[in-house]
C-alpha cells in the first residue's frame, strides 16, 4: 500500500510496483485523497464489476494520471489499484476499469 495525502504532488503510477505476471496480488494499492468525488462528472468508468457504465467526477487530481491509467492497464494481470477518497467518501478502482475521460 501506498498513501498520498497530496493528490497535486502524486509520483507517476510507474513509480509504484506493479507486481508481476507470477504475483499480481503483490502490486501496489494507492490510496489518494483527492479534493473532491463526485457522480455526476465527465469521467466514464466500464470494466468488469461495472453494469454497462458509471460516472465519476475527481477534483483536485492532476489530469496526467488518467493518460498514465492507460499505460497502467496494459500492464494486466499487474499494475497498481487506485484508491480515491475524500472525507467519508471512497472510489475503488481496480486495474481492470477503464476510465475515458
Amino acid at each position: 500500500f501506498a498513501v498520498a495525502a497530496d493528490a497535486a504532488s502524486l509520483l507517476p503510477l510507474s513509480a509504484f510496483d506493479p507486481g508481476t505476471d507470477e504475483y499480481p496480488d503483490r502490486s501496489t494499492t494507492l490510496i489518494v485523497e483527492v479534493a473532491g468525488l463526485g457522480s455526476d462528472g465527465g469521467l466514464h468508468l466500464t470494466g468488469p464489476g461495472i453494469r454497462d457504465e458509471t460516472r465519476l467526477t475527481v477534483d483536485g487530481l492532476p489530469a496526467r494520471v488518467w493518460d498514465q491509467w492507460r499505460e497502467n492497464r496494459v500492464l494486466f494481470p499487474g499494475g497498481v489499484d487506485l484508491i480515491l477518497t475524500c472525507g467519508d467518501r471512497l472510489a475503488a478502482l481496480p486495474r481492470t476499469v477503464k476510465v475515458e475521460v
